[in-house]
C-alpha cells in the first residue's frame, strides 16, 4: 500500500534524506526512478513530499535516516559528495535499520511537549506546568521561559496525562491529555489555551481641594487574597499610575505624598472604565464659620477675627457673614466676632480630632446687643408694689424674635429687649384690671406700671402651687360645705390661676385639691365672714417619679453637690435648680486653658445627657487654688469655662442654655491647706439653673 507523508527539515538535512533514500531504494533493487521526490522550495524549514514508500518499513528507515544525517552535518552540500560518505558507512547503516525493524517499537520514547498560549490571540504564555501520569502516578513539574517555549515529558508507554497550568494574570488552565501514538511519531506537541483574568488599572492621585494631580505620589497595592504588596508604575509622560490587577482579587491602595496625610483605600472589584481617582488631604483641613442671630438663626455679616495660636497669626474677615481658614491638626484657634446692634463674642476651637473625612463647620450664634428693661407693678390706689401673675411681651417688629423675661426676687421683671424694635407689654394679675402699654426706643432702665384693683368679690379665692418651687399649677378643688352640704367643683389653669368662689354663708369647707402628677390633698377650711375674702393656697406635693435611669440626687449625693464620675455618671434630669455638679475628669494644660484631649469622653457624656433633658439650663463654672495671682485665677478659670462652654456648642447644645463663669479661688470647695485640697478646688462645675 502506498502513502504519502509530509515532514520540515532544513536544507542540509533535505540533501542528506533524499541521498538516504536513493541509498535505501539502491539496497532494494529499486529503480532510483520509482521513488519521486518533491524538493520545493529550499528555505530553512522546507516541505518535502515523499511518495511511494511503504509505511512502517520506509517510516522507520527514515527515521534511521535521520539520525544518520545528523553525522553528515559537515559533508559538502552536494548529492555526490553526501553519496560518497555514505558508501563508507553502507555497513552500518544496514545494521541499524536491521536492529530498528528487529525491536520494532515497544522500547520506543516519545517525547511530549507543552506550551501555553494566550486563548484572545494565541501568543506564547511563559507558564509553570504541573503534569500527573494517571498510569504511574509520577508527577512532572516544570515551566516554560522565553529561550524555551515548551515544556518536554518523555513517555515510554501509553498513557493519559493530567495537565495543571499556572501563569501570572491568567486563570489556571486544566487539561487531560491521552497519548497513545507511538508509532507514526516520535513527539507530540500540546498547547494549553489560558484566559486572561487581570485587567489594567489606570489611576489618579488628585489634591482635595484644588483637584490638580499630585506629583511624585508613592502608589502602593496590597493584593487583600495573596497577602501581596506591589507598587503601582508611575506612566511616561503623565502625572498617571497603572497597575495589573486580578479580576479574582481584593485591594487596598496606600498613597502617600510629601505634605499630605496617608491615604487607604479598599477595591473591592474594577471599577467602571478601569480607572480610579484618589484623593489626598493635606496637613491641614478646612475649617468653615457662619455667623447667625441666635434667636433668628439668620446669617449676620460680622467682623471675624481668627487667631492662629500655633502659627501667631491673625485672619481677619470684613462684613461677612461666612469664613473659611486653613488649620494644622494640633492648631488651638480663637475667632472674634462683632456686629452692629450685637455683642461682640469670642469663641476658642481646637482641632485634637483632626479627621481628613469630617468637614467643621462652626456655627457662632451672636447675641443681640439688648436694652435690659425692668418692670414694677403697683397697685394705683395705693403704690404698694404687686407681684404680677403674668407679664406679656409681644415684639411687634419681628414676631419671630420675640424678648427674654427673667422674674427678680423681690417680683420685678427683667426683660431683654432690641431698643429699636417696637413692644406690647400686656399684665394680668388676679384681683387687677388687665394693664396693657406699647412702647419703642425705651432709654429708662425702670418702667413702673400702675395697675387698677378690681371689685372685690366676697368669698374664697383659691390657687394651688407646688411645694418644692413655689410656682402656680394647674388643679381641680371639690369643695363640700359641712352645714349647707353644698358641693362646688372649680378649677385653676395656666392662664386662670385663680378662681373666686362666691360664698354668702358662714361654714366649714373640705377641700379636696386634684392636680396631674401631685399627690391628693384634702383639708378643711374655715369660712367665719360672709363680708370678708379669703385668700387660700393649697401646696401640692409632687408625686415620687418613676425612673429607670436613677438620677444623681437618688444616689445620695447631698443636696447641694452631686459629683459625676466616668463609672457613675446617670441622668439628671431630676437635679434641682441650684445643684452642682463636678467634672472629674475634664484636664487643662499646665497654668493653661487648652484642653486636653483625654476630657472629651466626659464632656461628650454630659452633651447627651444635656440632649437628653431639652428643658435643663446650666452654668458652666471655673476654678482654681488660691495660687498665684488673683486676678490671674479669674481670667484662667474663666477661659476654661469658656473653653467647655464652646466645647458644648459645637456638639449642638444650644447656646441658650449655657452660661459660663470664672470664680477664680472664690469658691474653694475645701481648704486651701494640702496639695490634695488644692487639687480638688481646681476643678469645672456645672450648676442646673
Amino acid at each position: 500500500m502506498k502513502n504519502k507523508a509530509t515532514i520540515k527539515i532544513s536544507p542540509a538535512l533535505l540533501a542528506l534524506t533524499l541521498c538516504l533514500m536513493k541509498e535505501s531504494a539502491f539496497s532494494k533493487n529499486q529503480s532510483t526512478t520509482e521513488a519521486q521526490f518533491n524538493w520545493g522550495n529550499l528555505t530553512d524549514l522546507s516541505t518535502v513530499e515523499f511518495n511511494n514508500f511503504n509505511s512502517k518499513n520506509d517510516l522507520l528507515t527514515k527515521i534511521n535516516y535521520k539520525n544518520r544525517a545528523e553525522s553528515f552535518a559537515s559533508v559538502p552540500f552536494s548529492e555526490k559528495n553526501i553519496l560518497d560518505s555514505l558508501k563508507n558507512t553502507s555497513t552500518k547503516t544496514s545494521n541499524t535499520i536491521a536492529s530498528a525493524t528487529k525491536t520494532g517499537v515497544q522500547n520506543k520514547t516519545v517525547t511530549v511537549n507543552f506550551t501555553a498560549i494566550n486563548k484572545a490571540n494565541n501568543e506564547s504564555v511563559l507558564a509553570d506546568f504541573i503534569i500527573t501520569s494517571e498510569r504511574t502516578g509520577e508527577i512532572f513539574k516544570g515551566n516554560t521561559s522565553s529561550k524555551n517555549t515548551f515544556f518536554p515529558i518523555q513517555l515510554s508507554q501509553q498513557d493519559n496525562l493530567k495537565v495543571l497550568v499556572k501563569a501570572d494574570g491568567f486563570a489556571d488552565g486544566n487539561s487531560m491529555i491521552s497519548i497513545k501514538d507511538f508509532v507514526s511519531t516520535n513527539h507530540h506537541d500540546f498547547a494549553i489555551p489560558l484566559v486572561f483574568e487581570r485587567y489594567p488599572l489606570s489611576i489618579k492621585v488628585l489634591d482635595a481641594d484644588t483637584k490638580e494631580s499630585i506629583k511624585n505620589a508613592q502608589v502602593k497595592v496590597v493584593d487583600l487574597n495573596a497577602s501581596e504588596i506591589k507598587n503601582a508604575s508611575k506612566k511616561s509622560n503623565s502625572d498617571e499610575y497603572s497597575a495589573n490587577l486580578k479580576l479574582s482579587s481584593k485591594y487596598e491602595f496606600i498613597i502617600n505624598a510629601e505634605d499630605y496625610i496617608e491615604l487607604k483605600e479598599k477595591v473591592l472589584k474594577a471599577p467602571q472604565g478601569n480607572s480610579v481617582n484618589f484623593m489626598l488631604y493635606k496637613n491641614s483641613l478646612p475649617v468653615h464659620f457662619e455667623v447667625i442671630d441666635a434667636e433668628t438663626e439668620k446669617p449676620v455679616k460680622a467682623f471675624i477675627n481668627i487667631k492662629l495660636e500655633h502659627l501667631k497669626r491673625n485672619i481677619i474677615f470684613k462684613n461677612e457673614a461666612k469664613a473659611s481658614v486653613r488649620v494644622s491638626s494640633q492648631e488651638i484657634f480663637t475667632v472674634e466676632t462683632a456686629a452692629e446692634h450685637y455683642i461682640t463674642k469670642q469663641s476658642t476651637f481646637n482641632m485634637a480630632d483632626f479627621n481628613p473625612t469630617k468637614k467643621y463647620v462652626y456655627t457662632i450664634r451672636l447675641e443681640r446687643n439688648l436694652h435690659h428693661l425692668t418692670i414694677k407693678t403697683k397697685n394705683k390706689l395705693n403704690g404698694e408694689n404687686i407681684i404680677a401673675d403674668k407679664i406679656e411681651l409681644v415684639n411687634l417688629s419681628n414676631k419671630a424674635n420675640q424678648p427674654k423675661t427673667e422674674k427678680l426676687k423681690n417680683g420685678d421683671v427683667l426683660i431683654s429687649l432690641i431698643p429699636e424694635d417696637k413692644y406690647h407689654l400686656e399684665i394680668n394679675t388676679n384681683g387687677f384690671e388687665k394693664y396693657q402699654q406699647e412702647f419703642i426706643k425705651l432709654k429708662q432702665v425702670e418702667l413702673d406700671c400702675f395697675l387698677t384693683p378690681k371689685q372685690k368679690i366676697k368669698g374664697l379665692v383659691l390657687s394651688a402651687i407646688d411645694s418644692t418651687s413655689g410656682k402656680i399649677i394647674p388643679a381641680t378643688f371639690n369643695i363640700t360645705g359641712s352645714k349647707t352640704k353644698k358641693n362646688f367643683t372649680v378649677y385653676t389653669s395656666n392662664d386662670v390661676t385663680e378662681y373666686h368662689l362666691a360664698l354668702t354663708e358662714k361654714d366649714n369647707y373640705q377641700i379636696e385639691s386634684i392636680a396631674k402628677d401631685y399627690e391628693l390633698k384634702v383639708e378643711q377650711v374655715q369660712y367665719l365672714s360672709s363680708k370678708k375674702t379669703v385668700f387660700y393656697t393649697v401646696v401640692l406635693k409632687r408625686k415620687p417619679s418613676v425612673n429607670i435611669n436613677k438620677s444623681v440626687a437618688s444616689l445620695g449625693v447631698p443636696k447641694t453637690k452631686a459629683t459625676i464620675e466616668s463609672s457613675k455618671v446617670k441622668d439628671f434630669i431630676q437635679i434641682e435648680s441650684g445643684q452642682s455638679i463636678t467634672l472629674d475628669n475634664v484636664y487643662f494644660e499646665q497654668s493653661s486653658f487648652i484642653l486636653q484631649s483625654v476630657s472629651y469622653q466626659e464632656l461628650d457624656k454630659m452633651v447627651e445627657l444635656l440632649k437628653n433633658a431639652p428643658q435643663v439650663k446650666i452654668e458652666i463654672s471655673g476654678h482654681t487654688d488660691n495660687i498665684g495671682d488673683t486676678r490671674l485665677n479669674f481670667a484662667l478659670s474663666e477661659n476654661r469655662a469658656r473653653v467647655v462652654f464652646n466645647y458644648f456648642v459645637s456638639k449642638g447644645i444650644h447656646e441658650n442654655r449655657l452660661k459660663y463663669k470664672g470664680y477664680g479661688s472664690n469658691k474653694p470647695l475645701l481648704p486651701n491647706n494640702s496639695e490634695e485640697n488644692k487639687k480638688k478646688n481646681r476643678r469645672v462645675e456645672l450648676t442646673v439653673l
